[in-house]
């Protein structure tokens, strides 16, 4: 029985070193950034709690979070638009105290 499992997890070693990476393409919400800005500060209750900028395009990132009901949102923006990539709830801190 060992040797039955031992044979069969070496065949899935040649599917885990073959994986290979891929692009994920999802529909963006997108406006102006003025627009987006207010609807999640206004509607949402949410505040900026983290910020980046991309190397490969000088876009920027940022994350608003509503503590109290635990809801965040995740946006990419340019001088002029602004595109919401996430949303969600159950909000948490993964390391230390929350950002």
């Amino acid at each position: 029985m060992r040797q039955t499992l031992v044979a069969f997890l070496f065949c899935l070693i040649p599917s885990v070193v073959n994986a290979q990476a891929f692009q994920y393409m999802h529909p963006s919400l997108c406006d102006k950034v003025e627009v987006v800005l207010d609807s999640i500060i206004n509607n949402y209750g949410e505040k900026p709690v983290w910020s980046g900028k991309d190397t490969r395009d000088g876009s920027g990132y940022m994350m608003f979070e509503n503590p109290k009901d635990k809801t965040w949102t995740l946006i990419k923006y340019n001088k002029q638009f602004a595109c919401v990539l996430g949303v969600g709830t159950d909000s948490k801190p993964e390391f230390g105290q929350s950002v």
